[in-house]
Formats: C-alpha cells, sequence, structure tokens
C-alpha cells in the first residue's frame, strides 16, 4: 500500500513538473514571437501592437515596471546555438527624446544569464548623450557620445567619444575587457577600440590599407622585416621594437579589423 501511495505521489510530482516546464516553453515562445519579422520605426508608431506585456517582460528580463509609466518594446532578437539574446528598448517615463536599450541574455528555456545597457539616447537644448552598440561573434562593442551645444547656435562646443567592450562566454555570460589605450599620434587609432566600417574600407586606398593594419602591430612593438615599415615606424616618436610576434598581445577588436582588411584586399 505505502509503495503504491509513493509511486502515485511520485507520478504527480512528474506531471506537475512536466505541466510548469511546458508552460514555462509556452511563455517562452510567445516572447519571441514579439521579436519575429518586427520593424521598429513602424510599431514605435503604433505602441499598443508590439509592446511587450509588462508582465512577460519582468518574468524574463528580470526588470520591473511602473505599468502605468513603463513600456518595453522588442528591437531584435540574437539567436545563438547555447542563448538568446534579446534587445528592447525602454522609453523614459517622463517622455520627451529619453531612452534606453538593453541587451538581456536569456538560455534556451528561458532562463536568465546576464544583461548590460547596450543603448541609450538622452538630449536636451543644451547636450546629446547616445550609446549604440555592435555585436561581431563573440564581442560586443558600445560607443557612447556625449556633446555639448551653445544654446544660441546650436553649434557642438565639448563632443566625448568612449567605447566599452564584452566577450560573451559559449554559456552566454558577459565579462568585460579592456579599457584599451593605442598610441593617440596614429593615424588610425580607432583600429584598435572599434570594428572598421564597409564604408570606410571601400574609401581607404590600398597603400593606407597596409598602413591601417601595421599600425596595429607596430603599437605593439612588433619588429617589422620590411625595410619601407621598418623605417617608416622608427621614424615614429611612439613606436618602440620589441617583439618578432605580437600576436598574443592584440586585443578581440584589433584580430578582426586585420582579418576584415586582409579579406578587404584579397
Amino acid at each position: 500500500g505505502s509503495i503504491k501511495v509513493k509511486r502515485t505521489g511520485l507520478t504527480i510530482l512528474i506531471i506537475i513538473s512536466w505541466t510548469l516546464i511546458n508552460a514555462q516553453e509556452d511563455k517562452y515562445d510567445s516572447l519571441k514571437s514579439y521579436f519575429n519579422d518586427l520593424n521598429f520605426v513602424e510599431f514605435i508608431e503604433d505602441e499598443g501592437s508590439l509592446r511587450i506585456p509588462n508582465k512577460l517582460a519582468e518574468t524574463f528580463f528580470k526588470i520591473e515596471f511602473n505599468p502605468e509609466e513603463n513600456r518595453c518594446y522588442p528591437v531584435k532578437i540574437y539567436e545563438h546555438s547555447n542563448y538568446d539574446m534579446f534587445q528592447v528598448n525602454i522609453p523614459c517615463a517622463a517622455g520627451g527624446m529619453c531612452e534606453k536599450e538593453i541587451l538581456i541574455i536569456l538560455d534556451k528555456t528561458g532562463k536568465f544569464i546576464d544583461q548590460i545597457e547596450s543603448g541609450h539616447h538622452y538630449e536636451d537644448l543644451s547636450f546629446s548623450d547616445y550609446k549604440n552598440f555592435e555585436i561581431k561573434d563573440s564581442l560586443i562593442i558600445c560607443e557612447t557620445t556625449y556633446e555639448e551645444y551653445n544654446t544660441s547656435s546650436q553649434k557642438v562646443e565639448h563632443q566625448k567619444i568612449a567605447y566599452s567592450h564584452f566577450i560573451i562566454s559559449e554559456k552566454g555570460i558577459l565579462q568585460k575587457i579592456g579599457p584599451f589605450y593605442p598610441q593617440k599620434n596614429r593615424k588610425y587609432p580607432f583600429t584598435s577600440v572599434r570594428l572598421i566600417s564597409q564604408t570606410e574600407l571601400d574609401s581607404i586606398p590600398e597603400h593606407d590599407l597596409d598602413l591601417m593594419r601595421n599600425e596595429i602591430y607596430a603599437d605593439h612593438g612588433y619588429i617589422f622585416k620590411s625595410s619601407e615599415w621598418k623605417l617608416y615606424f622608427e621614424s615614429k616618436e611612439w613606436y618602440k621594437p620589441l617583439a618578432s610576434n605580437v600576436e598574443s598581445k592584440l586585443n578581440p577588436i584589433e584580430k578582426i579589423n586585420i582579418r576584415l582588411i586582409l579579406k578587404k584586399k584579397e
């Protein structure tokens, strides 16, 4: 009798667990459906249609909302074999040009793993603060541009650009890397802190593509075998020849940019 009771109890627990798992999967599928075939420009004008219900966002994204004030909109989903990344837009409750974007990483069952603020846009008559990001392989690069305006002429009086970088592990965990400080007197120092755009690659002469690539190596003290590049970099005050192999010193952005340059030169 007691064995039958135990078996019955175990069966009930299995059924309840299975039901809960299915319910969680249904909710997760419902969440993902908001990110399928959407156009951010279109749906932002029609706030009701593709707005993610606050309860659903709170369940998976660990974001607390005031239901009378806050809204959460889907922007994009990045699907990986081990996890999903959701980019969402959250306008400020006060209105105006004030919004932020969050990149949230969940495992394939919808369990929360990690998140970062991947973007924001704050602006008034005296300043603008704009942050965006790009993803390449397992690398996330965030760029923040802060500008102060002359309130009379509306011309930019001060500008500051800053970068932050993250690596995503195979399990979807974010690790901040950097900051990176390239030599400021290089012709193309940005190749050490952000990715080269296709437009830039298309507009740069082939010789400068070689310079762009070799600058990265020179910044880490590479000793050039080519007399042309040896003479060129030895004429630069910032260059210090240190080693014949600096591959281990390259940061992830530099490695990707070198690949992009070499691909362009093929």
